[in-house]
């Protein structure tokens, strides 16, 4: 990641980026890291327009999503008409729910 040969915005065919899998399993620190070292497109979406914020916060991940919210993540992204709020409400998240309100 230092050295800049990483390619962390490359998606895969659906659109999934090395950010979104550690979003997806709550991988704080590499979360962090592929922020702050490599420059990581925060709200690089997938192809169905899910981005890494929305999958932490319907995983219940609540320090991806911090580190997300601290990167700059856009809470009003919506992922086919749910925003990370609405999903974290839905999935009873009350953690990350207090943080999207904030």
């Amino acid at each position: 990641l230092t050295e800049g040969n990483a390619e962390v915005n490359k998606p895969a065919n659906d659109g999934c980026t090395p950010l979104f899998i550690a979003a997806q399993e709550g991988e704080r620190e590499v979360v962090k890291l592929l922020l702050t070292e490599g420059n990581a497109e925060v709200d690089k979406a997938m192809n169905d327009g899910c981005t890494p914020l929305y999958i932490a916060a319907q995983n219940g991940k609540t320090e991806a999503v911090k580190a997300l919210l601290r990167g700059g993540a856009d809470a009003n992204i919506a992922c086919q008409g749910w925003t990370p709020l609405m999903i974290a409400k839905h999935r009873g998240h009350q953690a990350i729910v207090a943080l999207l309100e904030q």
